[in-house]
C-alpha cells in the first residue's frame, strides 16, 4: 500500500508539473504574438519587460523580438536605442536557446536594421554554429546558412569568425549532403555575399560547383533572384565553363521576368558588364525586353538605380566595337530612354549621392545627348549637391564630364566647387582619376585648383615608373600648360627620358609640345 500510495503521489505531481509547462508554454506563445501587436519601440519594450518578469523569455521570444524591433526601426520611433539595448540584453541571455531559425532570424534583423550592437551579436550568432556548421551536434540546412552569409555581408564586419563562414559555406555548397542544396533564394544570397564582401574568387567557385543543379531549377527563380545572381556574377566577373552556361540560361530566364525598379537596374547593369563575355543573341533577346519595362517604370527608379542604368546604357554604347559583337540600341529608343531615366534622377537631386551623380554626368557626356534635362540642373542647383559625399574618383568623372560634354552651358562656378572638392583629397587619389583630374582643371581654367592636385602626385621615382604612358603624357602636358617648373616635372622628365623609345608618336609629340613649353628647363 505504501509504494501505491508513492506511485500516486509521484503521477500527481508529473501531472501538475506537465500542466505548468504547458500553462508557461501556451503564455509564452502569447507574448511571442503580442509582439506582432506593437506599433512603436515603447510598446515592444513593456512587452518584453513584462514577459521577464514572468520567466516567459526564449530564443524563439528574442528573434521575434529583434525581428519586430527590426520593422519598427524603419519608422523611426521614440525609444529605439532603449529597445535595441533591451533586446540586445536578453538575445545575450538566452544564447543557449536559440535554434537554427532563430539564429538565422536574429542575423537578419540585425544587418537589416545595423543597431550600434549588431556586430556584437553576430559575432556571438556565429560563434554558436562555427567551426563546423553545427548547432548542437546537427548539421545547420543550408537555407540558414545562406541567411547567417548575407546578413554578415550586409553587416560588413571583418572578423575570424566572419572569415571562417564563408569558407565554410563555400565547403558545404560543394558537399550537398550535408547541408542540403540551395534553392533559387539561398544561391541567390550566397552569390550576392560573395560578391558584396570581395570573395570573388570563392563566389566564383561556389557557382561554378553549383551551376548544373541551378539550371535545373531555373523555373523557380523569382525576378529577385534573377536580378540579384546576375548582378552578383557580374561584380565577380570571369565565371567558368558551368558558370557561364548557367549564366546565359539566366539571362534568357529574365526575359520573361516583370522585374521591380531595382531589380531593372540591378539586370541592366549586369547586362552592361557582363556583355563582351556573352552571345551577342542573348544580349540583343534580353536588351530588347528590358528597354521597355525601364521606359514604364523609370519614375520609380531610385537614384542609384536611375544612375547605374544611365552608366549601362553608355557602356553598351562603347562596346560596339565590330570585335565585341554587341549591336546598339535603336538611336530613337536609346533617346527615349536616357531622357526618361535623366528626368527621375533631375526630381530626385536632393536624394542625390556623389556615385549617382558622378555615373550620371558621365555616361551623359560618353553618350553625347543633348536633349537630356540632368547636366543643366546639376550645374544650376550644384550648391544644393551633397558635396561631402564625392570621392576623389567621382569629381574625375564629373570633371570628365564637364570637359567632355558639349553644349552652352556655364561650368566656371559647378568646376570650381568640384575643384574645391577634389583639393580636399591628399593621398586617395588613383594614378587614373589623378591624370584626369589635373588635366580637366587645366582644360576648364581652374590653374588655381590643378597645382595642388598636382603636388600629390607622388615623389617616389619607382612608383613614377609604373605609371601608364597615357598618364605620362597627361601630366607632361599639364605641367606644361600651366608652366610648372617645380614638382614633378623634374621626375617626369626622368621617366619619359628613360622610357622614350616604348612611347607612341601621340604621346611623345604631346609631351614633346608640354616640355616646349617650359624650355629650356627641361630637355628631353
Amino acid at each position: 500500500m505504501l509504494k501505491a500510495g508513492n506511485y500516486c503521489r509521484f503521477a500527481r505531481r508529473n501531472q501538475v508539473l506537465l500542466k505548468t509547462q504547458r500553462r508557461l508554454w501556451q503564455s509564452s506563445r502569447e507574448a511571442t504574438k503580442a509582439l506582432g501587436r506593437c506599433r512603436q519601440p515603447a510598446a515592444l519594450i513593456r512587452v518584453v519587460k513584462s514577459s521577464h518578469s514572468k520567466n516567459l523569455i526564449d530564443g524563439v521570444f528574442c528573434a521575434a523580438a529583434l525581428h519586430r524591433l527590426s520593422l519598427l526601426s524603419r519608422q523611426n520611433g521614440d525609444g529605439e536605442l532603449a529597445a535595441w539595448k533591451l533586446c540586445y540584453g536578453e538575445a545575450m541571455q538566452h544564447l543557449e536557446s536559440f535554434g537554427a531559425q532563430e539564429l538565422a532570424v536574429a542575423a537578419l534583423a540585425m544587418a537589416k536594421a545595423r543597431p550600434p550592437m549588431s556586430k556584437d551579436l553576430l559575432e556571438q550568432l556565429l560563434g554558436r554554429v562555427l567551426p563546423g556548421l553545427h548547432l548542437n551536434s546537427t548539421a545547420l540546412p543550408i537555407r540558414y546558412c545562406a541567411n547567417l552569409l548575407w546578413a554578415t555581408a550586409a553587416i560588413r564586419h571583418e572578423h575570424p569568425l566572419t572569415r571562417a563562414l564563408f569558407q565554410e559555406v563555400e565547403v558545404a555548397c560543394h558537399q550537398p549532403w550535408r547541408h542540403g542544396r540551395c534553392n533559387a533564394r539561398d544561391f541567390s544570397q550566397v552569390c550576392w555575399a560573395f560578391a558584396s564582401s570581395g570573395r570573388h574568387m570563392g563566389g566564383l567557385r561556389v557557382i561554378e560547383s553549383s551551376a548544373q543543379h541551378q539550371g535545373t531549377i531555373l523555373e523557380s527563380y523569382s525576378d529577385h533572384d534573377v536580378a540579384t545572381t546576375i548582378w552578383a556574377v557580374a561584380t565577380m566577373s570571369c565565371p567558368g565553363p558551368q558558370g557561364s552556361g548557367f549564366l546565359e540560361r539566366l539571362m534568357e530566364a529574365a526575359c520573361e521576368k516583370d522585374f521591380a525598379p531595382q531589380g531593372l537596374s540591378m539586370t541592366f547593369w549586369g547586362l552592361a558588364t557582363l556583355a563582351p563575355s556573352i552571345r551577342r543573341a542573348t544580349v540583343e533577346q534580353l536588351l530588347a525586353a528590358l528597354v521597355p519595362k525601364v521606359l514604364q517604370h523609370a519614375g520609380n527608379l531610385a537614384p542609384q538605380g536611375a544612375s547605374n542604368i544611365l552608366w549601362a546604357v553608355a557602356t553598351l554604347e562603347a562596346q560596339q566595337e565590330p570585335s565585341h559583337g554587341v549591336i546598339a540600341l535603336d538611336e530613337g529608343l536609346r533617346l527615349r530612354l536616357v531622357e526618361a531615366v535623366s528626368y527621375s534622377l533631375t526630381q530626385q537631386l536632393q536624394q542625390c549621392n556623389g556615385q549617382d551623380i558622378a555615373n550620371a554626368l558621365w555616361a551623359l557626356a560618353n553618350l553625347g545627348i543633348k536633349t537630356d534635362v540632368l547636366f543643366p540642373k546639376v550645374c544650376e542647383c550644384f550648391q544644393d549637391l551633397p558635396s561631402h559625399s564625392f570621392s576623389a574618383q567621382n569629381c574625375a568623372n564629373i570633371l570628365w564630364a564637364l570637359v567632355r560634354q558639349d553644349r552652352d552651358l556655364d561650368l566656371r562656378d559647378f568646376a570650381k566647387a568640384i575643384a574645391t572638392r577634389a583639393s580636399n583629397f591628399s593621398s586617395d587619389w588613383d594614378e587614373q582619376s589623378l591624370s584626369i583630374s589635373v588635366w580637366a582643371l587645366a582644360v576648364l581654367g581652374q590653374r588655381t585648383s590643378s597645382l595642388p592636385l598636382l603636388k600629390a602626385l607622388t615623389s617616389d621615382l619607382e612608383e613614377l615608373r609604373k605609371f601608364s604612358s597615357e598618364s605620362l603624357s597627361v601630366f607632361a602636358w599639364t605641367c606644361g600648360l600651366l608652366g610648372v617648373e617645380t614638382h614633378p616635372t623634374p621626375l617626369l622628365a626622368l621617366v619619359i627620358n628613360k622610357r622614350a623609345d616604348s612611347l607612341t608618336i601621340e604621346h611623345l609629340s604631346s609631351m614633346l609640345i608640354a616640355f616646349a613649353r617650359i624650355w629650356p628647363h627641361y630637355k628631353i
